[in-house]
């Protein structure tokens, strides 16, 4: 979508080049929401949808290592944010979408979003549990993730939210950065939940007017 209007949205998937999870749900979210999205609320110059593929997120070291630093993680959203394609485009917000296809979903209010975006997970939830997902979207604060929605926040400044499975036990989710991340991990019914939990907040941020 062109990106010159005065209102824009901004969509990140994260993970690409890395496994199904991490980076096919990602796609497949992208369709659903570009299904979801009436040409006349992308036309009609009021309000524009920019979906964002960042690379080489996940290469830095590790925070236990003795070289670590947080800039060498999220390189690609580091770039855009440093020199946005659009400068003058004012994005509202933006969302995250990290590993949200997993079979057993559970997403919990990541630090980093609920200190830079409050407002909007509160949104997201509240929407949440409105169509009946609080079990999946559940309201619980946990520890700040580094991730490519803190560069953009800190470095943009655009409101960013990380939408990220939080197993509770295993962190992220069993399979994580194994050869056992594939078609099979990927849950159709959970892209469906996230995909309406994120077009019931838009719709109720920005409401279209004929």
């Amino acid at each position: 979508f062109l990106a010159l209007f005065s209102q824009c949205f901004l969509f990140q998937i994260s993970g690409i080049f890395e496994n199904i999870l991490l980076f096919g749900q990602g796609l497949i979210l992208f369709n659903r929401h570009i299904r979801f999205l009436p040409g006349d609320i992308v036309l009609d110059l009021k309000v524009c949808f920019d979906f964002i593929l960042f690379d080489v997120e996940d290469q830095g070291a590790p925070e236990w290592a003795a070289n670590h630093d947080e800039t060498n993680w999220c390189l690609g959203s580091q770039h855009w944010a440093n020199s946005r394609h659009m400068p003058y485009a004012h994005y509202v917000y933006g969302i995250l979408f990290d590993m949200v296809g997993t079979t057993h979903p559970r997403f919990t209010q990541e630090g980093i979003s609920r200190y830079f975006a409050p407002g909007l997970t509160d949104n997201l939830w509240a929407a949440a549990r409105s169509l009946g997902h609080a079990d999946i979207f559940v309201t619980e604060s946990t520890p700040e993730i580094l991730d490519d929605h803190y560069f953009v926040n800190t470095i943009a400044h655009i409101p960013m939210v990380d939408i990220v499975q939080n197993s509770g036990t295993t962190s992220f989710f069993e399979h994580w950065h194994t050869v056992s991340d594939d078609l099979n991990s990927v849950s159709p019914e959970t892209l469906r939940i996230v995909a309406e939990v994120t077009m019931k907040t838009l719709y109720a941020d920005f409401p279209h007017q004929k």
